[in-house]
C-alpha cells in the first residue's frame, strides 16, 4: 500500500503521480539527448580488428581519409559492438572515453533533476530516500543492510589481506 501511496491523502497521491510523470519525462529527454550532436569519432580502420567486415564496411568513411579512417559511433546502440568486439584495448578505451564524455556532458543537468525528483517521489510515499523505496522489494530490503553487507565483506577481505 505504501509503495502506491494508498495510505496517503488524495492530494499527496496526485502529487506523487505528477512527480512520477516528471521523472518519466526527464528519463525520456535524457535518452533523446544521447542521440543529438556529434555522435562519432574518427578511428583508423586498421585498429578495428575484431569487428565483422560487413560492420566495418557500413561505417561512414572519414572525410578526406576514406581509405584509412572511418567514423565510429559513440552513442547507443551503435557503440556496443565497438566496445565488445574491437580487439585493440587502446582503441576500445578511446571509444569508451568519448562515449562517457559525451553522455556526461549532455545529461548532467537532467541527472541532477532526476535525483531531486526521485527523492521527492520517495518522500511523498513516506520513504526516507529513493534507495529505501527501491530496496524494499529487493533481497537487501534497506540501504542499511547494503551498508552492513559492504562492511562485512570489507572486514573479511582485509582479514585475508
Amino acid at each position: 500500500m505504501q509503495r502506491r501511496g494508498q495510505n496517503k491523502p488524495p492530494e499527496v497521491v496526485q502529487k506523487a503521480l505528477q512527480v512520477k510523470r516528471e521523472i518519466a519525462d526527464l528519463e525520456r529527454r535524457g535518452i533523446q539527448n544521447l542521440n543529438i550532436g556529434t555522435k562519432h569519432i574518427e578511428v583508423e580502420i586498421s585498429l578495428l580488428k575484431g569487428l565483422p567486415e560487413d560492420l566495418i564496411a557500413s561505417l561512414e568513411p572519414a572525410w578526406d581519409r576514406e581509405e584509412t579512417h572511418a567514423y565510429v559511433p559513440i552513442t547507443f546502440p551503435g557503440v556496443l559492438p565497438m566496445l565488445r568486439m574491437v580487439k585493440d584495448e587502446a582503441t576500445r578505451k578511446r571509444i569508451n572515453n568519448a562515449k562517457e564524455k559525451y553522455q556526461q556532458h549532455v545529461n548532467e543537468e537532467i541527472v541532477e533533476q532526476l535525483i531531486e525528483k526521485r527523492a521527492e517521489y520517495a518522500n511523498l510515499l513516506g520513504y526516507d530516500s529513493m534507495s529505501h523505496y527501491v530496496l524494499e522489494k529487493r533481497m537487501a530490503k534497506s540501504p542499511e543492510n547494503v551498508e552492513k553487507l559492504f562492511e562485512d565483506l570489507h572486514a573479511k577481505i582485509t582479514e585475508k589481506g
